[in-house]
Formats: structure tokens, C-alpha cells, sequence
């Protein structure tokens, strides 16, 4: 959830008209952002495709143990298809108050700074949202430039108000160097520290430009690479009088296809406009001259004019092949909208309420076989009856009844939501005078959440889930429904084998009644395509189909040989490890995976 964007996080602000005027330079796109100083105006005049912008102030807030909403005050340029993107992470001076306001209301989930520092720092949400363009920017080999300033933590939260008390749901994790994940602490590693004093270390490129800037420039930290960052990908550019580096360069290698990316951290210089300046015109280009088309020696000699026939022939060729594929990519692109609209409930189970989530909720037990499925509300509205409140479903396939309560909860569900079908059930009981009923409650329960991010394990108390089993109250997510459905429809399972476990109390187990559980992945080789099954229940012969279940579907295959201590056996038996061929040894397979023999028949 932290990577959504909407219309209200970042807003992009139009260039300056003077700047298309007096353009030398059309490429790179430089972007500038917090950097306080005559950088702009210098670059204009030197004719750079210059935009600003900034990841916004710190605000002043009464001091206290509370959490309040953090408030954005951003402004950001095109930030998106920038180049060269420079930034200074030095806060700016603190604001006496936030400007601006929250971006949902309170009841939904939001992010929230605990107040015990007195100020907000709302930059780490905006590098939060801007993470992913700008890891895209240096993935297809763009340039960072990076004044540093020391890791500033703070206490941020997920959360929201609920019956007017602040309910948090999880902790975020993201500080004011989040704008790139490559940034994070798993690939650099930054102290706090002050001084003042520079060795520039041995580099060809960098020595000259340094040794000029550094002897007024100042440091408040220090690195290490960490082990996410390969140590030919890192160089020390210059360390203070410890050995500890407080300048250097990450290299990204994004392979043969792309243009390699780099990340430039160097200290708080003093006259960061004519350095930036001098890094622009002598350094940079030397460094990433695919960002630099002006410098390209003899480039004009492709020109049209000066072109072979036979290149311009071949040149014409690669349009007309580009034509026919943009044609089939928006033919490809309709089929896509198709399949969206007609599997549309398939992404309401996981994100709507109310009414969209209950007909989601009805065209998904259609799918899996039900065929008596009775909507509540367009009973009671075709019969005009606008009586008291009742089950959204009822399922009247066969013996007992099923009574369904669908909800959309923010959070999660709360026992009395999680227990209404069971009052329907008993109401329903009284007025039909029969005793055959049971319920079921469905929630999409924190529907804001991708569902891999939320509790799926425990989505109800415990105390609920021991009281439902002496009801006949079966409860289910939405997710789960979601991945029945998946794994029905892409494994052709049978309706017979998936329709009985809605009748279920308690938790509702997804697993088809055919399903055997035999044990565990236990180990995973990727280059081999193999794995190991440690057996626990019960048997695995050759020729066996097995499932495997998966974060989100089941996959099924058949174990066309198995090995026992490197031989090739027939069949292994409880106890054993055995080894199977598999194309599944990539994410989302895991160790701990559960492993089931699949019968044509639910009970053999």
C-alpha cells in the first residue's frame, strides 16, 4: 500500500516558460531538488533542460506521545522521466505548522508520525511514493546525485481512527533516504558523524573536482557498503581523516540491454552550483555519455543526408516493424480490458463493500458450482418489501441451508460483525421452522492492504473461532474465496470436490476434499529444478498428481520420478525426503510449501 499514488500525493508542476527560450542542451533532463542555493539560475544560463523541485518542509507540532497525520507540502517537477536527478538532504527550515491537509479521511488507513520529536518530517512519505519512478529512472541508466545528510529516523505508522481512538495497523519502515530502494540498509550502511577533513582518494575522474570543492565542504556522516552491493559496484571517492568513506559511487548494472545506472553521494559543499557546473561539463559525460547526445563525436555523419541507402532501407524497415507491433500491443491491450471486465468480480472480492462485494461474492459461488444462490436485497426489492435488515446470501443447494453476511472492513472484523450471520440464522429458523440452517460470514477484511500484506492467518479472534464451531458459523476472507476460485478454474477441479467446504464450521479450510496432505517442501533447487519433499502423512508413488499450495493458486503436477538418497525409486514412503523434478523452484515455491496427492475421487 505504500507505493499507491493518487491524484492528491504528487503534483507536477509545469517548467518555466524562460527555459524552452534559451534551451542549448535538450537532453539530459536534470532535476533538482531542495538544492538552496543559484543552481537553477546557473544552469539556465548555461542552456541545461533544468526543472526543480522539492520533497517538502518540515512542520512544528505541539510535543507530545500522540500520533498525528503526516501532511505533505511537496512540489515536484516531472519527476518521472528525469535523466539526472540531484538532491540535497538537508532539510529545509521547519514550517510553524503543516500546510496542507490529510488525504483520507480519518477513518481510512493513513500514514502517522508519533509527535514526541516536536516536528513532522513529511519528506519520507513523498519518497515513499516516488520510489518506484525513481528506481526506474536508475534502471535504465540514470544518474543520482546525492548530497548526503545523516539517516533521520522517525516513528511512522499505518493506521486510522476508530471509534476515536488511534488504531495502528502496521509499522513503516522508510526514512528520509527512501526516495531509491537501493538506498535502503540492506546496501549502505550511514553513521552519523561531523568533521571537516578529506582524502580524496586515487580516481581518475574524480580526484581533480574534488580536491577543488572539498577543502570548504563539510560532512554528518559517514558509510559502509553493505552485502546488497557488490564491492566492484563500490567506490570510495574520498574518506575523512578515520578511513571512513563520506564520498563515493554505486554502479548499477542493469545488464548488456540497458545503460548502466549510477548513484553519486558526496558531502555538503559549499558552492554547490559551480561544482555541479563542473561535474556537468567534465565529469558526467566522461561517466554516462549516453545521457550526454551533444557530446557524441561525429554523430551527424548518420544524419539522413550522409546516410548509406542500404542503412536508411534497413532503417525504414525497423519503423515499419515498430508500426506493426504498436498495432498488435493495442490489440493485446483491448483483449486485456476484456478479460478485466469479465473477471471484474474476481478483483471487486478484493477490494469492494457493500453491494459490489456481495454480487462479487454470488458470481464467485456460481463459478465454483452453487446453483441455488438467492440475492437477499433483490429478493426484498422486487417484492418492495423495505423491512428490517437480513443476510445479504443464501445458499439453498441442498441441506441445510447457508445463510451469508458479506462485509468490506477497513480493519478487521469486530465480533458482532463477525457472528450477524449467525443472528440471520437463528431469525431465518424461527420463520421457515426448520432447524437445517447454518451461516457463514465472508469479509474483505483490510481491503486497502494488498491481501499478501494483510493477517491472513488470524483474521478473527480466537475466542470467535472456538464459539463458531458450536453454532455451525463457518467463517472465510475473501481472499481465501478469491483463491479457490483461481485454483478451481486453472486446475479444472470438480464442483463436488470444493462445494461441501462451505458447510464447514469454524475457519473455512480451502483445500478440495480430494486433496491429501503427503508433507512439506523442505528444500529448493533452483538451477536444477528440483525439490525435496519431506513425507509426513502419507506415501508418494511415481505418477502420482500433486499440489502444491502456493501463496495465491495451487499447482498441480504429476511426479514423474522420484530419487531417495540419488537413486531412482518407485515410491517413498512416511519418513522420507524425497526428490521430484519441478519447474515450480522459483517464487512463489518455498521452503515449508504443504504438498497433497491429488484423487480423481475426494474420498480414496
Amino acid at each position: 500500500m505504500f507505493k499507491k499514488k493518487n491524484k492528491n500525493e504528487i503534483v507536477d508542476i509545469k517548467t518555466d516558460a524562460k527555459k524552452k527560450n534559451c534551451l542549448k542542451y535538450p537532453k539530459p533532463n536534470i532535476l533538482l531538488i531542495d538544492i538552496k542555493d543559484q543552481s537553477k539560475e546557473k544552469f539556465l544560463a548555461e542552456g541545461y533542460n533544468i526543472s526543480t523541485g522539492s520533497f517538502g518542509s518540515p512542520y512544528k507540532i505541539p510535543q507530545s506521545d500522540k500520533f498525528l497525520p503526516v501532511i505533505t507540502n511537496h512540489t515536484l517537477c516531472d519527476y518521472s522521466e528525469q535523466e539526472i536527478v540531484i538532491i540535497d538532504l538537508v532539510p529545509n527550515h521547519p514550517l510553524s505548522k503543516p500546510i496542507g491537509e490529510k488525504c483520507v479521511s480519518d477513518g481510512e488507513d493513513d500514514w502517522w508520525a508519533k509527535c514526541s520529536q516536536g516536528i513532522i518530517d513529511p519528506r519520507i512519505r513523498t519518497m515513499c511514493y516516488v520510489q518506484d519512478d525513481f528506481d526506474r529512472i536508475l534502471q535504465h541508466g540514470g544518474l543520482f546525485v546525492i548530497f548526503a545528510d545523516f539517516r533521520r529516523q522517525q516513528d511512522l505508522k499505518i493506521g486510522c481512527i476508530d471509534r476515536g481512538l488511534f488504531i495502528y495497523a502496521r509499522d513503516i519502515n522508510f526514512d528520509n533516504w527512501s526516495f531509491l530502494s537501493t538506498l535502503t540498509n540492506d546496501y549502505i550502511r550511514i553513521t552519523p558523524d561531523q568533521g571537516t577533513e578529506f582524502t580524496v582518494s586515487d580516481s581518475k575522474l574524480f580526484s581533480n573536482i574534488l580536491s577543488k570543492y572539498l577543502s570548504d565542504a563539510f560532512f554528518s556522516c559517514y558509510f559502509d557498503r553493505q552485502y546488497r552491493i557488490n564491492e566492484e559496484n563500490w567506490l570510495i571517492l574520498a574518506k575523512n581523516k578515520y578511513g571512513a568513506c563520506v564520498a563515493g559511487a554505486i554502479y548499477i548494472d542493469n545488464g548488456q540491454e540497458r545503460k548502466d545506472g549510477l548513484i553519486l553521494i558526496f558531502p555538503q559543499i559549499k558552492d554547490k552550483a559551480t561544482f555541479l557546473l563542473d561535474l556537468m561539463r567534465e565529469t558526467l559525460p566522461l561517466i554516462a555519455p549516453h545521457l550526454f547526445p551533444h557530446i557524441e563525436e561525429a554523430k551527424w555523419i548518420y544524419q539522413k543526408e550522409y546516410e548509406l541507402p542500404e542503412v536508411i532501407n534497413l532503417k525504414e524497415q525497423i519503423i515499419e516493424i515498430q508500426q506493426q507491433a504498436s498495432s498488435e500491443i493495442e490489440n493485446i491491450k483491448g483483449e486485456i480490458e476484456k478479460v478485466h471486465e469479465g473477471k471484474k468480480y474476481l478483483y471487486d472480492l478484493l477490494r469492494e463493500t457493500d453491494r459490489a462485494l456481495v454480487k462479487a461474492v454470488i458470481k464467485a459461488l456460481e463459478v465454483l458450482g452453487f446453483s441455488d444462490v438467492v440475492d437477499v436485497d433483490e429478493q426484498l426489492k422486487e417484492a418492495d418489501n423495505t423491512g428490517s435488515l437480513r443476510e445479504d446470501i443464501q445458499i439453498k443447494d441442498r441441506s441445510p441451508i447457508l445463510i451469508l453476511d458479506v462485509k468490506g472492513l477497513t480493519g478487521s472484523p469486530s465480533d458482532s460483525e463477525a457472528m450477524q450471520s449467525h443472528k440471520h440464522a437463528t431469525i431465518r429458523m424461527k420463520e421457515w421452522g426448520r432447524t437445517d440452517v447454518n451461516s457463514v460470514t465472508i469479509i474483505n477484511h483490510q481491503r486497502h492492504l494488498p491481501p499478501l500484506e494483510r493477517n491472513n492467518s488470524m483474521p478473527f479472534r480466537q475466542e470467535i473461532l472456538d464459539s463458531a464451531s458450536q453454532v455451525d458459523l463457518g467463517l472465510m476472507t475473501t481472499w481465501d474465496l478469491f483463491r479457490l476460485v483461481r485454483s478451481f478454474t486453472k486446475n479444472n477441479w470438480k464442483s463436488e470436490h470444493v462445494k461441501s467446504l462451505l458447510y464447514h464450521s469454524g475457519r473455512i479450510n480451502i483445500i478440495p476434499i480430494n486433496y491429501k496432505y503427503i508433507g512439506y517442501v523442505n528444500h529448493i533447487w533452483n538451477k536444477a529444478n528440483a525439490i525435496s519433499i519431506q513425507i509426513e502423512a502419507i506415501g508418494l508413488k511415481k505418477g502420482d498428481k500433486i499440489g502444491f499450495e502456493l501463496p495465491v493458486e495451487f499447482e498441480e503436477q504429476i511426479a514423474e520420478s522420484l530419487q531417495l538418497n540419488d537413486n531412482n525409486v518407485a515410491e517413498a514412503n512416511v519418513g522420507d525426503e524425497v526428490g521430484i523434478k519441478t519447474l515450480l523452484t522459483k517464487w512463489p515455491m518455498r521452503e515449508g510449501t504443504r504438498v497433497y496427492i491429488v484423487r480423481e475421487n475426494g474420498h480414496k
